[in-house]
């Protein structure tokens, strides 16, 4: 196997000491293995020197790394054998605490002879941490500023959210408004009743004969075909007389009509009176009010309730509602 002349030298050495500091008994031949592993070792050690030199400009006289293999160093040995072990880990010569004792006396002996270049090379030293303290400082106002910009996505996302749940209710809200409107609008096709305040009793007859009208045209219908169905409460007898008067009165509009055969009218009867036996003198009352509209109650019937099961409710007693169907008297 070919190798450097100065290997082979190390070689040579090394294995005439160990033969020499071994006892005559106890010398042997080395074994190839012993050898190989010896070899790799001081080829190891001439790379470092060579490093050395080269890399690091360190004079030649200054680098004597084989004297502390031929001295048998244990612990520059026990370097180089765990850097053959671990061959995965790129090499670096100051791990070595040879190597970077030469490097340290190299390094004291260039300031000594040229302090300019130490001073220089103090002040390069300082001006990098200044640099590396302006990049960490730039670094950290970065920072500072993303999370600003994350602060104001996330209060941007939670406005958004807001104003489409807000947009949400606001379309939901119109949507049932329009519903409404459709259900009270004659015009649509989704009608179903329609609200009118009867304001006048003078013309409240002529507004209902209108709706009746309208009516009769939705549904392609004669007029006489649509009934009209006039309810008067009068169970709690809390109206004024004038107003049953009133009520009376369109009543008997709506049924005395010869062109609306259908039409009926129904009155709730007083079913109370805040008078301790007065309540026959307002059911009779509420007759004679509808006798005078030209009204005659052809049907009476009884509603009856039951008993009310609340606490807050104390008063004895079922109470009885007369409903009274009520025709024309022509």
């Amino acid at each position: 196997m070919f190798v450097f002349d100065s290997v082979t030298l190390i070689v040579r050495i090394a294995v005439d000491q160990k033969h020499r500091n071994a006892m005559p008994g106890c010398r042997r031949k080395m074994s190839k293995t012993d050898i190989s592993e010896f070899l790799h070792i001081c080829l190891l050690c001439l790379h470092l020197e060579n490093v050395l030199i080269q890399d690091h400009a360190v004079p030649k006289e200054h680098v004597d790394l084989q004297s502390l293999v031929l001295q048998d160093d244990h612990h520059f040995i026990r370097d180089l054998q765990d850097i053959l072990s671990d061959k995965k880990s790129p090499l670096t010569v100051s791990e070595i605490q040879a190597c970077k004792d030469i490097l340290k006396a190299h390094r004291a002996r260039t300031e000594d002879s040229n302090p300019s270049e130490a001073v220089s090379r103090n002040v390069a030293a300082a001006n990098l941490e200044k640099e590396e303290l302006d990049i960490l400082l730039k670094q950290m106002e970065h920072d500072l500023k993303t999370y600003a910009l994350w602060q104001l996505k996330c209060e941007d996302r939670e406005a958004a959210m807001y104003h489409a749940e807000l947009a949400q209710k606001t379309s939901r809200h119109q949507a049932i408004r329009r519903n409404a409107r459709d259900l009270l609008d004659m015009k649509s096709p989704e009608w179903r009743a329609s609200i009118k305040v009867l304001e006048k009793p003078e013309t409240a007859y002529s507004d209902i004969r209108h709706s009746v009208q309208s009516l009769s045209k939705l549904f392609h219908c004669p007029s006489s075909d649509v009934a009209v169905v006039t309810l008067c409460n009068w169970s709690a007898s809390v109206s004024k007389a004038q107003t049953q008067k009133n009520q009376a009165s369109v009543m008997g509009a709506c049924i005395n009509d010869s062109t609306a055969p259908l039409n009926i009218g129904l009155m709730l009867q007083p079913a109370m009176s805040s008078k301790r036996g007065s309540l026959w003198k307002e059911e009779e009352a509420a007759r004679k009010v509808l006798a005078n509209s030209n009204l005659n109650m052809d049907t009476c019937f009884c509603i009856v309730f039951d008993s009310k099961v609340d606490l807050w409710e104390m008063r004895p007693g079922d109470f009885l509602i007369t409903l009274s169907l009520c025709w024309g008297i022509f």
